[in-house]
Formats: C-alpha cells, sequence, structure tokens
C-alpha cells in the first residue's frame, strides 16, 4: 500500500465548499481532516476556522442566482482547466462535502475531463414539508456524473433504488463537532433547563416541542428555542419560561447555550441526520432524541432518552425521567466514552475514499 505522505504528493485535493450557511460546521469539520487541500468557499460565507481559503462569489437572492448561475457556467470551466493546468502531474480530487446547485457544473465538467469527484448527500430525500423538485433533480444528476457518494448513515443510502449509483456509495458517519474547547461538566438539576437549536422548522417537531412545554413548564427552569426561522406559519408563544432567539448562531453563541442548559432535545419528526446531535455527543449534554434510524446510528441507546417520533407525550415523560438524579447522571456517565475515536474512524475512512480509491 502506498504511503499517506506519498499519496499527498501525487493527489491535489480541491474542496468545494460553497454553501451560504448550511452545514457549514460539517464542512469546515471534514477539511480538517485533510492534508493541505485547496478549499473554496462562498464570498458570503463567514468561516474563520480556515487559513486563506479561496473565495467564489455565488449568491444571496433569486436575482443574483440567476444572473450569477449563467456566468458560473462559462467560470466553472474555466476554473476546472485553470486546475488541471496548475497541477499538471498530479491526480486531481474534487471534494464536495455540501450541497450546492453549482456543484453539479463542476461535477459534469469534471466528468468531461476525466477529474475524479466526491460529493456527499446529507437528504437523499426531501424532508416533511421541504419539497424542492429543482433541488432533487440536481442532486440526482449530481450523483450521475460523480466518481464516488457519501452517505451519512446506511439508513439514508437504502433510499436509493439505482444499482448504478448505489455502488458508488460509500458510508461516512457525520463527525463530532465541537464549540467548546473543553467537554464542560453538567450537573444534575431538579428544575433542568431545556434547549432547541437548529433551523425552526416543522419537520424537527417545534410544534410537538411547544405543545409538551405547555405540560411540563411547571417543573422546568426554562425553555429556550434557538436558530434561524425558516417556516414562517410556526408561531412561537410568549412565556416568561421561554426564550426564543431568532437568528443564525455563530460557534460561540452555541457554545454558551450548550453550558448553560441541562438537556437538549431533538424532537424530530423526519431527519435522515443530525448535526445538532453531534454537537451533543460533543459536548456530553443529555438528549432526549426522535426514534429515527439515521439518529439510531449516530448514538447508542443508552447515551439519550428516545421518544417515538411525532409523540408530544413522550417528551413529557422524557423530562420527567430526566428529573430523577440517577437517570441523568447514568446518561451522562455513558456520555462521556461515547465520541472517544470516532472523528478518528472517519478521518480514516475520509482518506481512504479520496486516496487510496484513486
Amino acid at each position: 500500500m502506498i504511503s499517506q505522505d506519498k499519496q499527498d504528493e501525487n493527489i491535489k485535493v480541491v474542496v468545494f465548499s460553497l454553501t451560504r450557511k448550511g452545514c457549514l460546521d460539517y464542512s469546515t469539520k471534514m477539511v480538517s481532516f485533510l492534508s493541505n487541500p485547496l478549499v473554496y468557499f462562498s464570498t458570503y460565507t463567514n468561516v474563520s476556522s480556515l487559513h486563506n481559503p479561496k473565495r467564489i462569489i455565488t449568491y444571496r437572492n433569486k436575482f443574483e442566482f440567476f444572473v450569477n448561475s449563467i456566468l458560473f457556467f462559462f467560470k466553472a470551466i474555466y476554473l476546472v482547466r485553470k486546475l488541471r493546468r496548475e497541477h499538471e502531474g498530479k491526480t486531481i480530487v474534487f471534494y464536495f462535502p455540501v450541497f450546492h446547485p453549482w456543484n453539479l457544473m463542476l461535477v459534469f465538467y469534471a466528468f468531461m475531463y476525466k477529474i475524479k469527484t466526491i460529493i456527499t448527500v446529507h437528504d437523499y430525500k426531501n424532508h416533511v414539508g421541504e419539497g424542492n423538485m429543482f433541488i432533487t433533480l440536481i442532486q440526482k444528476l449530481s450523483m450521475y456524473f460523480t466518481s464516488k457518494i457519501i452517505f451519512l448513515t446506511s439508513n439514508e443510502a437504502k433510499k436509493v433504488n439505482n444499482k448504478n449509483i448505489y455502488k458508488k456509495i460509500e458510508i461516512i458517519e457525520h463527525p463530532i463537532l465541537t464549540v467548546l474547547n473543553q467537554i464542560p461538566t453538567y450537573k444534575y438539576e431538579p428544575f433542568p433547563s431545556i434547549l432547541f437549536i437548529g433551523r425552526i422548522s416543522k419537520y424537527k417537531g417545534i410544534n410537538l416541542l411547544l405543545d409538551a412545554f405547555e405540560k411540563m413548564k411547571g417543573g422546568v427552569n426554562k425553555l429556550t428555542i434557538a436558530g434561524e426561522v425558516f417556516d414562517t406559519d410556526i408561531r412561537i408563544p410568549d412565556d416568561p419560561k421561554l426564550k426564543f432567539i431568532n437568528k443564525y448562531l455563530s460557534e460561540d453563541e452555541l457554545g454558551k447555550l450548550l453550558l448553560s442548559h441541562n438537556i437538549l432535545v431533538l424532537p424530530y419528526i423526519d431527519s435522515s441526520q443530525s448535526g445538532v446531535l453531534t454537537l451533543g455527543i460533543g459536548c456530553g449534554i443529555p438528549m432526549i432524541v426522535s426514534d429515527i434510524p439515521g439518529l439510531r446510528e449516530q448514538l447508542s441507546e443508552l447515551c439519550a432518552y428516545w421518544v417515538t417520533p411525532g409523540d408530544r407525550d413522550e417528551i413529557v415523560d422524557a423530562i420527567e425521567w430526566f428529573k430523577v438524579k440517577g437517570n441523568y447522571e447514568k446518561v451522562l456517565y455513558n456520555l462521556k466514552n461515547e465520541n472517544l475515536t470516532k472523528n478518528i474512524e472517519i478521518k480514516n475512512a475520509l482518506e481512504k475514499v479520496i486516496f487510496y480509491d484513486t
């Protein structure tokens, strides 16, 4: 087997992560596993954890999407040819850790020039209430032209019914994300502070959580819901025990919220996998998680309280269960050993797909 150092000399990894906000934590974490990649981010993305990434002007609204997409159709082929010239004599690999509509153009041009491409599919099918045929079509075309496809869970990969596409798939789990310099020390509280973080969308079970809050609020210190509103018809009620933060959260803000609460709730109705779940694992906070196959692959049985998706009463029961000191401390103990080696395994799996399968 060729050594990793030798592979690094012969292969140039070029990463395209053109999303403005979505899955950025995942993207930067996966890039951190690679040695000296060339990385392209959107001009409109504030990424501080990587040194001097390249920038591509994308778009911020529908008008810019229309105009800039036409321009990028021509810029993309110029960029692909430029990269081939600059790294002549090396094998070039394009890696796309997150979905973006422009990935298709880069993947197609790479296909024309016989450049290996690796795309990541976070969600093969749209979430409940988020159907978008345009995105679905672009993703499926990208999967057709790409060399390798990374899925984050086996459950999501099983949804693929095309044999030619299925044989390209590699399963590499979502890495454990950290927004804190060290794992905090959580302590049992008889009146816990409950936290929901992430996009405010129906498929994430926000309405269920709000209904559960009405039944349990006498026994908790507070409930915090923090994240950008995606479904504008969701109504967050005014209540002295409910704090609503309607904004995209920075890593520093996420860290402060995780430190100041006792239980993280993921009441999802539909989900293929979850970056929020890995944040919870990374900081070791006890969690209430919907029992969905993709989420089950990310966390073991005894490291959370699992609830039936869509069941408000089970969320209430879970809060009551965690109000027993022995139960809370048992989950804390189980979480301590959950993430010790996972990122090393993910790094090795990514390197295998990029280097040894080239």
